[in-house]
């Protein structure tokens, strides 16, 4: 009986997993688009966009209550527990990241065809690199490697510089 129980909680944390690495997919076309419909101003992606960001808030709070749910039936302990509350953290980020994307597409929707004020160099270099870390972020929770993960988590600086180049 207890192994039937670990085979489902197994199975059950296996699809909270499954769920994330597709939220991460759904993330990094969604951070590409954005970036597409602001370079070539097109106000028709623009708008997919931003209705496509409902379906990725529906899986955030699927994977959310999935994980409350196992947590509640299984009462997890240790190294589980650690990875059901971090899959909780991490699809608040991913869906909260979707959302900047998001946000560029309505920007875009507001500028209409207004010229750009300068050529797009660091957004398409902050975007390529949060996709990167995004990418191997999920990658340090898949392996459980605290060191990629720690590795991902040192590059933020790069984001942050990118992001006060940008408003300069």
């Amino acid at each position: 009986m207890a192994s039937q129980t670990r085979s489902h909680f197994d199975r059950e944390l296996r699809d909270i997993q499954d769920d994330l690495l597709r939220l991460g997919s759904m993330l990094n076309t969604t951070i590409s688009r954005a970036l597409q419909s602001l370079a070539s101003r097109d106000i028709a992606l623009a708008r997919q966009i931003v209705a496509d960001d409902a379906e990725i808030n529906a899986l955030r709070f699927e994977v959310e209550e999935k994980c409350v749910a196992l947590i509640a039936t299984q009462q997890p302990a240790a190294s589980d527990l650690r990875a059901i509350v971090a899959a909780m953290n991490i699809v608040g980020d991913l869906e909260r990241m979707a959302d900047h994307a998001a946000g560029i597409a309505k920007v875009v929707i507001k500028m209409g065809d207004e010229p750009l004020l300068k050529p797009l160099i660091d957004i398409p270099r902050m975007a390529d690199e949060c996709r990167n870390m995004t990418t191997r972020a999920l990658d340090a929770y898949v392996a459980r490697d605290t060191e990629m993960a720690r590795a991902v988590a040192a590059r933020d600086d790069i984001i942050d510089e990118l992001y006060q180049q940008i408003f300069r």
